[in-house]
C-alpha cells in the first residue's frame, strides 16, 4: 500500500540495511528509528547505531513511522508490504520528495566525508525557541573539518 503524502515529521524506518539503506540513514541520521530487513543475519543488529527488525516485528509500530523501502530491486519487498498493507514510499520517490536542505545535505556527502554522528537535524525536532537548521562536519580535501549551519 502506497504512502500518498510523506510526512517528513514521522521518524523513518529505511526497508534494507544495505549500501543505500546505509548512505540514507546517514544523511538522515537521528530521524532514523529502525531498520528492516529479510536479511536473518542482520536481525537483531545494530548498524549505524540503529536496530535492525524483521517485517513480522513492523507490523505494531508502521503507522507512527515513514516507511522508505531502500533498496533498487524492492519488487518483492513492496509486494509484500502491501499484502501486510503497510505504507511505504521507494527510495527513489523519497529523494524526489525531499526538502532543499536534505538535498544540500546529500551534495555535500557526495563531495566530503561527512563525519559519522556529526550532523544535527535541528529542522526535523526544532529547538524549543523556534531555531531551525541543519548542523554538519565533514573533511575537505585537505583533511581540514569544516563545520557547517544550513
Amino acid at each position: 500500500m502506497k504512502e500518498n503524502k510523506i510526512d517528513q515529521n514521522k521518524k523513518i524506518i529505511l526497508f534494507g540495511a544495505g549500501n543505500n539503506g546505509i548512505k540514507l540513514c546517514k544523511i538522515l541520521n537521528n530521524r532514523v528509528a529502525y531498520f528492516v530487513d529479510n536479511d536473518v543475519n542482520k536481525i537483531g543488529k545494530n548498524i549505524c547505531g540503529v536496530k535492525v527488525l524483521s517485517i513480522s516485528e513492523l507490523s505494531p509500530i508502521y503507522e507512527d513511522h515513514l516507511i522508505i523501502v531502500t533498496p533498487a530491486m524492492s519488487k518483492d519487498i513492496e509486494l509484500d508490504l502491501e499484502k501486510r498493507k503497510i505504507s511505504y514510499v521507494t527510495l527513489n520517490e523519497y529523494m524526489n520528495n525531499i526538502s532543499q536542505t536534505d538535498k544540500t545535505i546529500e551534495l555535500l556527502q557526495k563531495e566530503y566525508d561527512i563525519i559519522p554522528g556529526k550532523i544535527k537535524d535541528c529542522i526535523s525536532i526544532p529547538k524549543t525557541n523556534g531555531y531551525q537548521s541543519i548542523h554538519t562536519t565533514f573533511l575537505n580535501d585537505y583533511n581540514e573539518i569544516i563545520q557547517t549551519q544550513i
